[in-house]
């Protein structure tokens, strides 16, 4: 989900993945320089769909329905997207990059991988074949959300740093 080009977001790594696991399905939402490049390359592929741009409910429908969300970018900023998927209780396979790591705790909300194909294609198969491991990343995540970025956990910090500001 988000803005398809290959110097920070790399989709290809997520493709390639996919390509390693066949029963997997990848749905890649978004568009960008690299759309059409990446319709061609996934043009033959039956486990990936190359979705486009989506309004936000239907992104929502679409993670209700998976089993886990794919990031392999080289980095990130706050990535609304990855907390949203917490939230929905998938599991997260990331890259290890800065502003993923802020966000995704191997092996407590997700999977920290290489950013290479193949280990991202491992990440995938792990999640498909271990359903303790998923409902373990699945919980941790939904809590990771409850914790750090539900409206009552980011007021109760915002309140307690305007307290300390204005107690000096």
């Amino acid at each position: 989900v988000g803005r398809l080009e290959s110097d920070q977001k790399r989709p290809v790594l997520a493709i390639g993945a996919a390509a390693r696991v066949p029963s997997a399905r990848l749905d890649i939402v978004g568009e960008g320089p690299e759309f059409d490049r990446i319709k061609t390359i996934t043009s033959d592929m039956e486990n990936v769909r190359l979705l486009g741009r989506l309004p936000h409910a239907e992104i929502a429908e679409l993670m209700s329905s998976a089993l886990g969300f794919v990031i392999p970018s080289r980095y990130e900023g706050n990535p609304k997207v990855v907390i949203e998927a917490l939230s929905a209780g998938l599991p997260v396979i990331a890259t290890s990059a800065q502003g993923l790591n802020e966000i995704v705790r191997d092996g407590v909300n997700g999977l920290l991988v290489d950013a290479d194909a193949e280990s991202i294609a491992n990440a995938m198969q792990r999640l498909m074949d271990d359903s303790e491991l998923w409902l373990k990343l699945s919980q941790g995540g939904r809590q990771t959300a409850i914790d750090n970025y539900s409206r009552t956990s980011v007021m109760d910090r915002e309140l307690s740093l305007l307290t300390r500001l204005i107690d000096g």
